[in-house]
């Protein structure tokens, strides 16, 4: 091992035979912990549920909660001991795209991911639908009332004109 910011790497030599050496590091993951519940969960967007994940790690050993490799600020979400239990807000997750997220669990001695998938929810679109029927209803109405502002407009001169040649 090699010890790189305090954390171990892990080290290979590979010599070829033209004298060429190639040194290899990598970082040494550690343990994978398992997900007990919570994986592969699907989180509708604008909806009040929270999303809780549980993870068979020590919560003492847990260093930071990631979403898609950002670290999640402690705000946006809540941890409890029984193991790791996890509980991201729906503040937070309505603030997510539309997607599948990784959700990654970083310990000081390994580590664990689950899979989040983001919808629109059904309340969104008809949201949207229905802003979009308003929408153009003011936007019949506006044409009608314009229509018939040339239309008086043009009888008030055409008659206008009759009277004044009378």
């Amino acid at each position: 091992y090699v010890t790189v910011n305090n954390e171990k790497w892990t080290e290979d030599t590979y010599a070829f035979n033209n004298n060429t050496v190639i040194k290899i590091i990598w970082k040494d993951a550690g343990v994978k912990y398992t997900i007990l519940s919570g994986d592969n969960q699907t989180y509708e967007v604008d909806s009040s549920k929270d999303i809780v994940i549980k993870v068979d790690g020590n919560l003492e050993k847990l260093v930071k909660v990631k979403l898609d490799g950002i670290e999640v600020n402690s705000s946006n979400y809540e941890l409890k001991s029984g193991s790791t239990i996890l509980t991201l807000k729906s503040n937070y997750l309505n603030t997510l795209e539309p997607g599948i997220h990784k959700v990654e669990f970083e310990y000081n001695d390994g580590y664990a991911e689950a899979t989040l998938i983001v919808e629109k929810s059904d309340k969104t679109v008809k949201t949207v639908e229905k802003n979009n029927k308003i929408v153009l209803i003011v936007l019949l109405i506006i044409i009608i009332l314009l229509i018939a502002g040339v239309v008086t407009y043009v009888y008030k001169k055409k008659h206008k004109t009759v009277q004044q040649q009378q």
